[in-house]
């Protein structure tokens, strides 16, 4: 998509409430989450997917205003951005700004009202995104090319979302526990009628966790050295979506992406018997995998 937004007038800090999701966080690279939004929203609650640090996040809490909400175990990041969004409802806030825990805003003071701007000047915009720096550069299907743009989906970190346009397409899927998450509630959204933004002057830096660069010939290559953990949930949450969405264009470029992840963990991962695996399992999975918010991908299908 190429339509360009236009800015409106926001300036009400005391309307957004931010969520921030952690799982065994760099401290320091928390900290510097937290410091980068702290003085741009009105609370901060941080939802703790059982943390073997968890008393280390709790301590910055001595240095850096907001509320923790500790989880007995790992339920998840959608079910956490889930409690995050029903908090925020329940106290009555308008926006949502979603964080994972390692990425930070450059600007302290206006990202979130210059992407906030942006959000209430159309009302069929739901959520709107920074561009990205770091490694995250290496994530181009939402990369805008103008100032600010509509684009297919942005990545929940460092999204500002309407919260009761959230509500109205029934908030996040935790059935997908996680990956996909955040392109799948955008894809809802734009079932919905609604617009999804990316504002290219407001920066965020985001790391993509283990990823590291490897040399084929005069080529730099990425693999992304995920657990096969992840990679199960990344296969089978991604078929799902290429079904689900099977009338979005663009639904199969997601899956081709982390299609190609066999070849690279063949050439440069270890435990590759292992995370193979677990991708040829999450792809088998995936073809019958579904969830309340299925539309089409509420039987087996023959998808490969």
């Amino acid at each position: 998509m190429s339509k360009e937004c236009v800015k409106g007038n926001f300036a009400v800090k005391k309307d957004v409430c931010a969520v921030v999701v952690t799982f065994n966080p760099d401290i320091e690279l928390l900290r510097r989450n937290l410091e980068s939004i702290v003085d741009q929203v009105d609370r901060i609650i941080v939802i703790d997917n059982g943390s073997s640090n968890c008393l280390q996040i709790e301590a910055l809490e001595e240095v850096i205003a907001f509320r923790l909400l500790p989880l007995d175990k790992n339920l998840g990041i959608a079910t956490a951005l889930q409690k995050g969004l029903n908090m925020a409802t329940e106290e009555a806030y308008t926006f949502l700004l979603t964080m994972d825990q390692d990425s930070f805003f450059i600007d302290k003071e206006h990202a979130v009202e210059t992407m906030a701007n942006t959000l209430v000047a159309n009302e069929k915009l739901a959520m709107v995104g920074p561009s990205l720096q770091g490694d995250a550069l290496l994530v181009s299907h939402a990369q805008a090319k103008a100032a600010c743009e509509i684009v297919s989906a942005i990545i929940t970190s460092g999204a500002l979302c309407d919260i009761k346009k959230l509500n109205a397409v029934g908030g996040f899927n935790e059935e997908l526990f996680i990956d996909a998450v955040d392109q799948e509630i955008c894809f809802r959204l734009r079932r919905k009628g609604y617009l999804i933004a990316q504002v290219d002057f407001v920066h965020l830096n985001h790391n993509l966790g283990q990823a590291r660069k490897h040399r084929f010939l005069w080529k730099k290559v990425i693999s992304m050295h995920y657990s096969a953990f992840r990679l199960y949930y990344i296969a089978r949450n991604y078929t799902y979506f290429a079904r689900e969405f099977v009338d979005f264009e663009e639904n199969e470029q997601f899956l081709g992406f982390f299609k190609n992840m066999k070849t690279k963990i063949l050439l440069y991962e270890k435990n590759k018997f292992k995370k193979l695996h677990a991708l040829n399992k999450g792809f088998k999975d995936g073809k019958t995998f579904t969830t309340k918010f299925a539309i089409h991908a509420v039987g087996d299908s023959n998808y490969t």
